[in-house]
């Protein structure tokens, strides 16, 4: 999401450190913290396959996480914030989900706002296809009453599932369309009508210039809770 507008792009670059060693390290501004990747490293999880496909600094930056997070789960790092405490929190891996807030405040020490209802949906809408380059939006969808996905026909007709308990990426909004990305395959992207999306997604954003308040992480706290 932060990658879709320069100034998310500006974000991770400046988080990305070459040293003269060949080492990479990423500065966690948000909690304070670097951690150092090195290029064996980085080369060993390409071929493991069992992290992203991306270019370099994506997978860089998914290890770089991977690590903090896992530091956190371990209780190696008090002073982290609940949320990204009950981010770490999985068993299995420390960055199985996540979402938009966790690696913002990690980079920035800044805190995502959220846009549940059908009005603030809609506001924000209009509000990024007048400022295209002001905003990283992620989506959540609904589940239907059995608990599957929805599935919405995209502008060309064809089927698109709306998979529940998963983070997209909105990378535009356009008129009556939204464009979002599922990270699966962000190769993909899926143009579908404003109508669907407000139907059915929840929204959490990140206004590059916007107000950073603490206090909208209360809807989290609310669920954790």
């Amino acid at each position: 999401s932060l990658s879709y507008d320069e100034k998310g792009r500006e974000i991770i670059k400046d988080a990305i450190q070459i040293n003269d060693d060949g080492t990479y390290t990423v500065n966690f501004k948000g909690i304070d913290t670097e951690v150092t990747i090195t290029k064996e490293e980085l080369a060993q999880a390409r071929r493991s396959g069992q992290y992203s496909s991306g270019d370099d600094d994506v997978l860089l930056m998914e290890l770089a996480t991977e690590q903090v997070m896992d530091k956190i789960r371990d209780g190696e790092m008090d002073d982290a914030p609940g949320f990204l405490k009950s981010a770490a929190s999985d068993e299995e891996s420390s960055i199985g989900g996540g979402n938009l807030k966790d690696i913002v405040f990690l980079l920035t020490g800044h805190y995502t706002r959220n846009a549940y209802n059908d009005k603030d949906k809609a506001d924000l809408l209009d509000k990024i296809e007048k400022n295209p380059e002001g905003f990283a939006v992620q989506a959540t969808f609904d589940a239907a009453e059995d608990g599957s996905s929805y599935t919405v026909k995209d502008v060309n007709g064809n089927p698109v599932e709306l998979v529940i308990d998963h983070a997209w990426s909105v990378k535009s909004a356009d008129g009556d369309t939204v464009t979002i990305v599922n990270p699966w395959n962000s190769s993909i992207e899926y143009k579908i009508s404003k109508e669907d999306f407000l139907k059915y997604a929840g929204i959490q954003y990140y206004e590059y210039d916007g107000n950073h308040d603490k206090q909208e992480t209360r809807y989290f706290q609310i669920l954790n809770n």
